[in-house]
């Protein structure tokens, strides 16, 4: 069967770029200071030589390491921890450099399927209150289906604001037929954000960040529609459970 995949654009934007008034988390608010303390904010350049900073974010799942989207792949990387304003920081923060990318052996951007990548981080996470990890499942057979699950980032708030504080919004999930063609990457994927809820998603600066359900991390942001309004395509972490063993085992 040939599947026709999904299009959406770039999900992590220039620091200086601006985007459609549904960019960044979109009817959520602002989250508690430290309530996240799994969040990581990351920047990187496109090219190893250029000056424009992207923005995505992660979840710290072992000291060493953080999980995000392979699509956030680039170079001159810097990983923020504990952080919650961007502006006003708390002395709480860890500033950390990547010493390893990670990305998934079979990600392309053509495919958009696979969408994960470990970074590998120097130095390790101190765990603190603001700054731990966060739990991933233990199942790969786990439904979620009907489950309210919450997603946050520092994406765009309206057409050119990033957010400085972290925002949030709950997401309800959907079968993923209720995302259409992307339907059949199903067992790899979760589909959230129901348009009868309203126009609640995520889209440019949130991509990488985890979809937490029950306290579990189980999603990973990946595409959205190009106009933003849910619903929205998350890579299912437990479909990839193996795979982020067998590299924190193979590179720490």
């Amino acid at each position: 069967m040939r599947c026709i995949i999904f299009t959406f654009p770039v999900l992590f934007l220039s620091l200086e770029q601006t985007g459609s008034v549904y960019d960044g988390i979109i009817g959520g608010h602002e989250a508690r200071p430290h309530s996240k303390p799994y969040m990581a904010f990351i920047t990187f350049s496109p090219t190893a030589d250029s000056e424009i900073k992207m923005q995505c974010g992660g979840s710290l799942i072992h000291p060493e390491f953080v999980l995000t989207a392979a699509h956030c792949k680039g170079f001159n990387y810097k990983v923020l921890l504990g952080a919650h304003d961007l502006e006003k920081m708390d002395g709480k923060e860890q500033e950390s450099f990547v010493e390893k990318i990670i990305p998934h052996e079979n990600f392309t951007k053509v495919k958009k399927g696979d969408d994960i990548m470990l970074l590998k981080i120097i130095p390790r996470a101190k765990l603190t209150t603001a700054t731990n990890v966060t739990r991933l499942p233990q199942r790969q057979d786990e439904d979620i289906v009907n489950h309210i699950c919450n997603v946050a980032g520092w994406g765009y708030i309206d057409n050119d604001t990033l957010a400085t504080k972290l925002m949030e919004v709950n997401l309800h999930i959907l079968n993923m037929n209720a995302c259409g063609k992307n339907s059949c990457y199903a067992k790899n994927r979760i589909c959230a954000g129901d348009p009868i809820d309203g126009v609640k998603n995520i889209y440019r600066g949130d991509s990488g960040g985890p979809l937490i359900c029950n306290g579990v991390q189980e999603g990973i942001v990946s595409t959205t529609n190009g106009n933003g309004k849910p619903p929205a395509i998350f890579t299912r972490v437990s479909a990839y459970l193996d795979w982020i063993a067998m590299n924190i085992k193979k590179f720490q």
